[in-house]
């Protein structure tokens, strides 16, 4: 009997010393790390970043071109049209003004496809550019900052004048998908971002001596930059 109060003991004693042991060792140099997370207000950055507001007048110049060449398109094909008012009808010089007005009106046709074509392809292109662009200064900031994680905090704007014109389910569609409701002026880095954004293309337009060229494409949402269109 006296052995196993003995033993018990001695267990007893262990068991103290491991849980005083345990409770003195340092916590893991991994658990001492705080997880620090940002946002970025993206639909303000692609609104006020100058790479979009240059490439907005660089498409403004390039829809215009397109309008004064479809202009002169048309109006030559409404001159033929007029010579061909006056010929008789049937005739083999009426015939022939015909199948000219006919290889008018299909060439502005084709024309016109080939030009909204065009721009759909910039515009596309200028938007993959852009999203690359802002991810590279976040990542910048990211590191300059040492932040584990970054959020889009991409909040629509929907109360303004056109709120009456929103139509309910995508007013709905607009609140439910908000991923982010609620962040500090602390952990909001857009200013930051937009800065090295900036300073970005700044340097980029001044190594290559030029303008870079490419519409503004605004954030997934927004309303399309007004642009002219080219009329058939």
């Amino acid at each position: 009997m006296p052995r196993a109060r003995t033993t018990l003991i001695t267990l007893a004693f262990i068991l103290t010393c491991t849980l005083v042991c345990r409770a003195q060792t340092p916590p893991s140099p991994a658990n001492d790390h705080n997880l620090k997370i940002a946002v970025v207000r993206v639909s303000y950055i692609y609104r006020n970043m100058q790479e979009s507001a240059q490439a907005f007048t660089n498409l403004k110049a390039r829809v215009g071109q397109m309008e004064q060449e479809g202009a002169a398109k048309r109006k030559a094909a409404e001159d033929l049209d007029n010579q061909l008012k006056q010929l008789k009808p049937g005739s083999p010089q009426w015939l022939s003004m015909r199948a000219q007005l006919d290889d008018k009106k299909f060439e502005l046709d084709s024309w016109t496809k080939k030009m909204q074509l065009e721009l759909d392809r910039v515009k596309k292109a200028a938007l993959i550019d852009q999203y690359r662009h802002v991810n590279e200064a976040v990542q910048t900031v990211a590191e300059q900052q040492h932040l584990d994680m970054v959020i889009s905090d991409y909040t629509p704007e929907i109360v303004g004048p056109d709120f009456d014109a929103i139509p309910q389910q995508q007013l709905e569609q607009l609140i439910l998908t908000r991923a982010v409701l609620f962040a500090g002026k602390k952990a909001d880095v857009t200013q930051e971002v937009l800065t090295v954004l900036d300073a970005n293309f700044a340097k980029n337009r001044q190594s290559i001596g030029a303008t870079p060229s490419g519409p503004a494409v605004p954030a997934p949402g927004q309303p399309q930059p007004a642009q002219a269109p080219i009329n058939k």
